[in-house]
């Protein structure tokens, strides 16, 4: 199946189900298969924490540290699926050949039988919602995993079957990675329900605060299912396919089959829910085996990844502050890319500085000594001027290049890294005492400020003076490990 057959069938309903069937429609998104069998419903939820990034942007796409943190704002998935527990009349039993089928293969499982059985109906699905887009959903036909007729099996590559058309396409392309991967362990797949509910993004206007709310939902799908079947077949040791670093390499699978190339850093903070010292895989690599069974990849060592959760000071204050106005990623990110294609020497520059400075506060994050902490700052303070030196080179080179006459206010905007009210946010950060910074792509989104030992009355104040100049201050904050 090509990833353009993958999305068609998406939009048009599989196992007879039309697209415009509510969510939850179809013989196995519910229980009541028979009025005559009895079920047994388990439900798995986590929690995945959105992220900011507190130093190493743009310098980790191209293989330096960056240093992640998770925010106490949450995505949360729920997997919810039925088995069969007993029967009415002899008759009823047609009507739950699936779910015996599962519940055989699950017996059979714990046996250690070699032979497992899989799901008897071709409609049986897993089936995908989300808050987000309340009037679309993926469904996923499980026997595309029965073993000898894998989903992958049908395609050239055993990773890249989907594109990114549709919005559900990044949880569809996450869902298909993890139960690949659990049926290359014979694990048996049964019919089930994965609902994704964000928190991630502003519930009054609906615009983002740049947590990486996409990269939640791939780790929360991902983490969802593997949780979900750990449940389900205790005879599986979770460590053996639910633990972080798992949960992580499927995610950059599913962004890798979804022709993702950015750094995956979200996902791995994201994963292990903790701040990370991280440095993104070897990229040739992964495409080189990007032909490899899932888990075959998962099971090799990827050149260059390094995923060190830390714990930051006590000592430490991180508060976010949000300009109302989300980043134009695509745009910045392209223009980054245009002013490293002619300026590379000046580019690797400012990427080795912030890599010494994500090193410096990696060394200093956890120290309790006052030289420790004022470093971790000074690190913060040093990556924000290496920051505003590339937003203004960015700035000045596609302004060149344009031609001066010819880019108007919007599209000179849609080009700085630092806009001018996440420059007034360092600027009050700074006269403060504290380390302002942009988070993330910048263009937008939020800022970070942090200090050592603030009193009530600092933070407070300097909200206060965000606030006057049309800084939102954020109801969440940086959760130290």
């Amino acid at each position: 199946m090509s990833g353009k057959d993958f999305m068609e069938n998406n939009k048009a309903g599989i196992g007879g189900v039309p697209a415009t069937a509510p969510i939850g429609a179809g013989p196995y998104a519910s229980c009541s298969v028979s009025d005559t069998a009895s079920y047994t419903t388990h439900t798995r939820t986590v929690k995945v924490p959105g992220k900011l990034y507190i130093l190493g942007e743009y310098a980790v796409v191209d293989g330096y540290p960056a240093i992640i943190a998770p925010v106490d704002r949450y995505l949360t998935v729920t997997v919810s699926g039925c088995t069969v527990t007993s029967y009415g009349r002899e008759d009823s039993r047609d009507d739950a050949m699936t779910d015996a089928s599962v519940r055989g293969g699950s017996e059979a499982f714990a046996r250690g039988s070699d032979t497992l059985s899989a799901s008897a109906n071709a409609s049986a699905e897993a089936v995908i919602s989300s808050s987000l887009f309340p009037d679309e959903e993926c469904r996923i036909p499980l026997n595309r995993f029965i073993q000898g007729a894998s989903f992958y099996g049908e395609v050239s590559s055993s990773i890249r079957t989907h594109t990114d058309r549709g919005h559900m396409a990044k949880v569809g392309a996450a869902a298909c990675v993890a139960l690949e991967y659990l049926s290359e362990k014979s694990i048996p797949l049964q019919p089930c329900t994965v609902a994704v509910d964000s928190q991630l993004d502003d519930k009054n206007s609906g615009r983002k605060y740049g947590l990486g709310s996409s990269g939640a939902a791939i780790v929360g799908v991902i983490k969802g299912i593997l949780e979900f079947y750990a449940d389900l077949y205790p005879a599986v040791s979770r460590e053996t396919f639910v633990n972080e670093l798992v949960v992580y390499k499927l995610a950059a699978l599913a962004l890798l089959a979804l022709g993702d190339n950015g750094s995956y850093g979200d996902v791995a903070c994201c994963s292990y829910c903790r701040p990370v010292y991280y440095v993104r895989p070897d990229m040739q690599w992964l495409e080189d085996h990007a032909n490899l069974p899932v888990a075959a990849v998962l099971n090799s060592e990827w050149p260059k990844l390094q995923i060190r959760p830390l714990t930051i000071s006590q000592n430490i204050t991180f508060i976010i502050g949000w300009t109302g106005d989300p980043a134009s990623s695509a745009e910045l990110v392209e223009a980054v890319g245009s002013y490293k294609r002619v300026c590379p020497d000046d580019f690797e520059k400012y990427c080795r500085g912030v890599a010494q400075c994500a090193d410096i506060f990696a060394r200093c994050c956890t120290g309790l000594r006052t030289a420790d902490v004022q470093h971790a700052l000074a690190a913060i303070s040093d990556a924000s001027q290496l920051m505003h030196g590339l937003s203004d080179a960015v700035e000045k080179y596609r302004y060149s290049s344009d031609g001066s006459a010819g880019l108007s206010g919007a599209q000179e905007a849609s080009i700085k890294i630092e806009t001018d009210t996440l420059k007034e946010l360092i600027d009050i950060a700074r006269r403060y005492g504290l380390a302002g910074k942009v988070s993330g792509a910048g263009g937008g989104d939020c800022g970070i400020a942090a200090g050592a030992d603030l009193t009530r009355d600092i933070i407070r104040n300097m909200q206060g003076s965000w606030e006057a100049a049309g800084i939102i201050p954020a109801d969440f904050t940086v959760m130290r490990g």
